[in-house]
This record gives C-alpha cells, sequence and structure tokens, in this order.
C-alpha cells in the first residue's frame, strides 16, 4: 500500500511531492528533475526518494506579513523550517509589477566556479540578539541569462558564495539601525568577502526572516546597471577565535533558481543555506506574481485583438455585402427596365398584326427579328460594358488587400510569463492553473470573467491542457512587400527550441527509467 508524505498541496514546487518511506532524502540538489513515478510496494528503497504529482494550488500574492503556518503551506516543498522562525515579511509586494531584478541591464562578473550546494555539518557562527543587530545579506540577481535553450527558471541566477562546503548569501550580522547605514554595511562586508564593489548601487529590501531570540536575517537586493559590473572573485578570509586564528577561502558561486528551488533541505544544512533557499522561494513567487499579472495582460490584449479582428473582417464583409446588393439592384433595375420595353414592343407588334394576311405577317416577323437581334446586341454591350467596370472595381479591391498581410510574431517576453510556470516544458498549462493564477493576483476577477479571458480562439474550449504558444503570437497587418524577417526569425527559433524539448512522453519514459 502507497504512503504518501502529509504535506499540504498547496504551494508546491510545481506538484513534485515525496513520498513517505524508509528512504531519506538527498544531502543536496538533485542534478535532474525529480523523478515523476509511482511509488513502489515497500515504501521505497533505503536512500532512495520517490515523488507522486498533485495538481499545484498558488495562494495569494499579495500578503506581505506571513505567519509561520502561512509560510510552510506556501514552501511546503521544503522540508526542514527553521525551529525559532516567528515570522517572515516579504517586502516585495509593495513593488509595482514589472520591476523583476532580472529585468535589470546590468550583469556580473563571476570569477570562481559554477557548481551545485555541497552538504555540510559545519554550524554557522551567529551573535546573540541585541537592539539594532541585523543580519543582512545580499540577494544578488544579475540580468536573464540569453541561454533560449535553458527553461527560465535556469536562466535566473543567483551570486552567492561558498567556503568549506556550505553555502551562504555575501553578506553577515551587523548593528545599524536605518536602511541606509545596514545597505551600506553591507556593501562593505561583500568587498571583503568577494572584491565585488556594489556601493554605487542602490539596494531594495526584499524579504526578512523574524526569529525569537536572535537577529532577524533581511535579504537586500542590488539594482545593477550597465555603468558598472562588479567582479566576484575568491577571498581568504581570517576569523580569530579564543587559541587560534582560522582562514577561510570564500569562492563566488553562480546558481540557477531552479536549482535553488530544487535543493532539498533538512536539519543538518547550515541555517544561512536555509536562509539562501528562502529568498530564493521569496524571489520565486515574485516572479510567479509578475508573471501571472502579465499573463493577465496577455490574455486581455487578445481578447482585444480578437475584437478588433473581427470587426475589420465584419467590416469587410458589409462592404462586400453592399457591393453585391447594389450590383444586384442595377442588374434587377436593368432587367425590369427591358422586361417593359419588350412587352410594349410585343403589344405594339401584336395590334399591328391585327388583320394581316400570313403573308404579311411573315414579312412583318423577319424584319422584326433583326429589330430584336440589335436590340440583344445593344443589351450585350452594356452588359458587357458594366461587367468590365465591375471587374476593375474587385481588381482594386483585391489589389488594395494583396498589398496588407497578417503576420505572426512570437512575443518572447509573453512566451516566458507562461514557461515561468511550465516547469516541465510541455507546453501547455491547465485550465485550473490559469485560472489558480489569475485568482491569485491583486484584481478582484470572478470566474465568470475569467472564463470569459479564455474564451479566445487561440485556446481550445472543452481541453483541460491549453497551449500558450498561440496565445504569444501577435497578429500584424503589414505591407506584403515588407519582408518581416525578425518575425520569422523569431519564430524559427522559437520552433526549434520547442522542438529541442522533450515531449512528455520522453520525459515520463526518463522519468520511469529514473525510478528504475
Amino acid at each position: 500500500m502507497y504512503q504518501i508524505a502529509p504535506v499540504h498541496p498547496q504551494g508546491l514546487l510545481d506538484g513534485k511531492v515525496p513520498l513517505a518511506g524508509r528512504g531519506s532524502y538527498p544531502a543536496g540538489p538533485t542534478k535532474k528533475k525529480a523523478p515523476i513515478v509511482s511509488a513502489s510496494k515497500d515504501g521505497g528503497k533505503p536512500g532512495g526518494v520517490v515523488y507522486a504529482t498533485f495538481p499545484v494550488a498558488e495562494l495569494p500574492f499579495g500578503s506581505k506579513e506571513r505567519r509561520i503556518v502561512d509560510h510552510k503551506v506556501r514552501t511546503a516543498h521544503r522540508r526542514c523550517t527553521p525551529k525559532d522562525l516567528q515570522k517572515v515579511v516579504s517586502y516585495w509586494t509593495d513593488f509595482q509589477v514589472d520591476n523583476l531584478p532580472w529585468r535589470n541591464p546590468g550583469n556580473v562578473v563571476v570569477n570562481g566556479r559554477t557548481g551545485g550546494i555541497a552538504p555540510s555539518t559545519v554550524p554557522t557562527v551567529t551573535k546573540e540578539k541585541e537592539a539594532n543587530a541585523v543580519n543582512v545579506r545580499a540577494l544578488i540577481v544579475p540580468s536573464l541569462c540569453e541561454d533560449t535553450n535553458k527553461t527560465v527558471l535556469e536562466r535566473i541566477e543567483i551570486i552567492a558564495a561558498g567556503e568549506k562546503g556550505r553555502v551562504f548569501a555575501y553578506g553577515g550580522v551587523v548593528v545599524a539601525k536605518s536602511e541606509a547605514d545596514r545597505t551600506k554595511a553591507l556593501a562593505v562586508m561583500i568587498k571583503e568577502q568577494s572584491g565585488a564593489d556594489l556601493s554605487s548601487f542602490m539596494w531594495i529590501r526584499v524579504f526578512e526572516l523574524c526569529y525569537a531570540g536572535r537577529p532577524n536575517t533581511v535579504f537586500y537586493t542590488p539594482i545593477l546597471s550597465k555603468k558598472h559590473t562588479p567582479v566576484f572573485s575568491p577571498q581568504v578570509t581570517h576569523a580569530k577565535n579564543d587559541s587560534e586564528t582560522d582562514t577561510y577561502h570564500v569562492t563566488p558561486l553562480r546558481f540557477a533558481l531552479s536549482t535553488l528551488l530544487d535543493y532539498q533541505v533538512h536539519s543538518a544544512v547550515p541555517r544561512d543555506t536555509l536562509e539562501l533557499c528562502a529568498a530564493a522561494d521569496a524571489l520565486d513567487e515574485w516572479g510567479k506574481r509578475d508573471m501571472a499579472t502579465r499573463i493577465l495582460e496577455i490574455l486581455r490584449f487578445r481578447g482585444s485583438e480578437t475584437r478588433a479582428k473581427t470587426d475589420l473582417d465584419q467590416v469587410k464583409s458589409e462592404k462586400a455585402n453592399t457591393r453585391k446588393r447594389r450590383r444586384d439592384e442595377e442588374e434587377g433595375s436593368r432587367k425590369k427596365v427591358r422586361t417593359s420595353r419588350d412587352d410594349k414592343m410585343k403589344k405594339k407588334w401584336a395590334s399591328e398584326d391585327e388583320g394581316k394576311t400570313d403573308e404579311e405577317k411573315r414579312s412583318s416577323m423577319q424584319e422584326r427579328q433583326k429589330i430584336l437581334k440589335e436590340i440583344r446586341a445593344k443589351d450585350a454591350a452594356e452588359d458587357a460594358v458594366l461587367q468590365k467596370q465591375w471587374s476593375a472595381e474587385d481588381k482594386v479591391m483585391a489589389d488594395e488587400e494583396s498589398k496588407k498581410k497578417w503576420v505572426q510574431v512570437i512575443e518572447q517576453d509573453q512566451l516566458e510569463a507562461f514557461q515561468y510556470f511550465d516547469r516541465r516544458s510541455e507546453g501547455s498549462i491547465t485550465r485550473l492553473k490559469m485560472q489558480n493564477l489569475l485568482l491569485c493576483i491583486g484584481e478582484q476577477l470572478t470566474l465568470a470573467q475569467i472564463d470569459q479571458l479564455l474564451n479566445l480562439p487561440q485556446l481550445p474550449k472543452t481541453q483541460e491542457y491549453l497551449p500558450y504558444r498561440k496565445l504569444c503570437a501577435t497578429q500584424k497587418l503589414v505591407d506584403a512587400n515588407d519582408g518581416d524577417d525578425e518575425a520569422v526569425e523569431a519564430q524559427d527559433a522559437t520552433e526549434a527550441n520547442e522542438a529541442e524539448q522533450p515531449t512528455e512522453a520522453e520525459n515520463n519514459e526518463q522519468s520511469e527509467m529514473s525510478a528504475v
């Protein structure tokens, strides 16, 4: 019988939940994505981990101060939470949308190594809590990585430090009351620990962990710019103990956000590593809020675009109907005039034939046939002139339409918004997930309004999985002679990237092989 760990399904990282059993959690992050497989009957082998899949439900993003129960529900994928944690404060909820750190143009240079988190049982030395003492840490997020072959979470990077097998955010405990003094002291510590000068950048407070009996930990993010590129290099520091001096080699590390989100924390992980993972969770939720808001804007734009295209097609249809109706009226009027003329001629000829002999009637018939032939020839000439005029009008309309064409341009920013929630690169998001995201942002939307937003020609009406690539294709009416090479190149690049992504069947096959 399968045993499932008693964890809350809400807030899970893309539905990955460890199953209960004799197996222990791994000491570090998994190199590959956790396998999505069924559990073995004995609950898993010793030392192994088995995962199951659950629907993911996000919680409202606007909550700023969160009690420990709220924090644990939102970070249920984390096995361990500090016992002395009282609450967390998400200052990023005060920021306006579209101010994500990786959207800034600034970047950094890391003269260290790129690797995974190594486990360590070395405890983190902290000071006793005192007035105005705070543990300030830097959440350094450079601009988005340009490697489009990676997922969005892999392209978002965090600069951290490594020392004696443990990983932590740059910074430390300072005694400072004002925000300016704290960030100034933080910049000084970063320069001592990495050699990078961040004193000229503006800092924003992002996240805070409030403890009982120890200094709170506050994460600050520098607003990087192109004017100055900090260089992070390995540094050697010395710390004096009671009897001897210890030497520490601090190495800068560049982590993908996905690596920190997948890291399985446990009681043996140092506290500053736990705090770095908590800051990564906060950064991820910040990204979810902004990306969900962007999805709402995309859906509204696609709705207005569809309505505009429908109105344009309706105008063209009305013009065509008006032109056809005018021609039908003209043709009907001509037929009516000709029919009246022929009737009058018939009556006239009938009255003239009264009292005539058969020979006279035959003679009159020959003359009348000549007259009718001339009349029919004249009518045919008039019809030909009118038909030529109509053909000329149709040609002008066709030429005007041929000068314009509809092209589709894949918007990469919009594609990234959907891919942020597509953690397995399946190319689709469930309808339930889309509704959940739209309900968690600041706007008070009803289910009826959300259904109306999802009622688009690009989305299937009845399917549960909604492919989002068509939603990221902007319809543009351009001149037919103007080549839209950029749009074609962007679309070809997107199709090539999607072709390289493994299919759901391949993922399942790899998961099954990993489970074996």
